[in-house]
């Protein structure tokens, strides 16, 4: 598995290509919509910069089936400030002893800290396990299948979640296929990993993912 870092850098990259793409193909309607975020359907004249950094951050999302990765941590320390402040609030509404609010906050806080092992368990358990489903191109063939059609039936930007999370997919598998272990593409129809570099090339995939995410992303910002 790539590092996130590597992850992000290649989902950033991924979102330079995205917004270059949408400005270049669009230009002329760039000043009416507010920006290139505008041809995705996002409204509130949302720049590019957002969209990349989506896009980055999205490249993290497979990864949610490790419990110790980047993503799965912040997820955890997200659901422990969530029942923090619940618990907080929840004492201060209470009226009760000025030490109420402190003591709901621990309880809070601890359940939150249990919700977020309970969720990461219940994800790796269903994706098979790491590396498995949530990296899957099944996966990410069965959300775009799902944007496309909630595109079609005019349903706002509710097609963006669907397709978001198939281009996060897409863009992280792309660091792991240069690694030695590579990935089982097609989980659940087939656990046969894939990966695109021979020995010993792929010893070092990481670096050059790495590089070639640097230098594709020089060249998108030369135009």
């Amino acid at each position: 598995m790539s590092g996130f870092q590597t992850h992000a850098l290649v989902g950033g990259v991924g979102g330079l290509g995205l917004v270059t793409y949408l400005e270049r193909t669009h230009a002329a309607l760039l000043p009416q919509l507010g920006g290139s975020a505008a041809l995705l359907g996002i409204p509130g004249g949302v720049g590019g910069a957002a969209v990349i950094a989506a896009s980055a951050f999205l490249a993290l999302v497979p990864d949610i089936d490790e419990p110790q990765s980047f993503v799965a941590q912040r997820v955890r320390a997200v659901l422990l400030l969530v029942g923090l402040a619940l618990g907080i609030a929840l004492g201060i509404l209470a009226h009760g002893p000025v030490w109420l609010p402190l003591a709901a906050g621990a309880v809070g806080g601890a359940a939150g800290l249990l919700a977020g092992r309970w969720l990461l368990k219940g994800i790796r358990a269903a994706a098979g396990g790491h590396r498995r489903f949530t990296h899957s191109l099944v996966l990410a063939g069965m959300l775009a299948l799902l944007a496309g059609g909630l595109w079609r039936t005019g349903m706002g930007i509710g097609w963006l979640i669907p397709a978001a999370f198939a281009w996060g997919i897409v863009l992280h598998d792309l660091a792991d296929l240069v690694t030695p272990a590579g990935l089982p593409l097609l989980f659940p129809l087939s656990d046969a990993s894939i990966r695109v570099l021979p020995e010993p090339i792929c010893r070092y995939g990481e670096p050059l993912i790495a590089v070639a995410a640097l230098a594709a992303g020089w060249l998108l910002l030369r135009g």
